[in-house]
């Protein structure tokens, strides 16, 4: 997961989102992951469409390590979404990601 992560980190760094979405899905597709691993690395691809989507990458960055950091940090947030199994860890799952969903749009976005 890491691995995935740091490459579509780096990959916005340098091409951009849409091309570094583009890549993350075409690695996803490509590789022979377990239908967890794979269900895993689409909610994140999805999250990430949804920030592409309202924007959130259009402008230059303020700080390419703390958008990187606040990037990884949702994604692990949204798998912890993904795996709760009670409501309080669904609550606590939920209120993190939108934490960490907050911090991307304040990091990534305009300056």
């Amino acid at each position: 997961d890491e691995k995935f992560i740091l490459e579509f980190s780096n990959e916005i760094e340098a091409n951009g989102s849409s091309v570094a979405i583009s890549n993350y899905e075409a690695k996803i597709l490509n590789n022979n992951l377990s239908q967890e691993e794979f269900d895993k690395k689409t909610f994140f691809l999805n999250a990430m469409k949804s920030f592409e989507y309202s924007g959130v990458f259009d402008n230059n960055l303020k700080s390419w390590w703390a958008c990187a950091l606040a990037i990884i940090a949702a994604a692990v947030a949204f798998v912890g979404l993904a795996s709760c199994f009670t409501g309080f860890t669904c609550f606590a799952a939920a209120w993190a990601y939108l934490e960490a969903a907050y911090v991307v749009v304040l990091t990534c976005g305009e300056q």
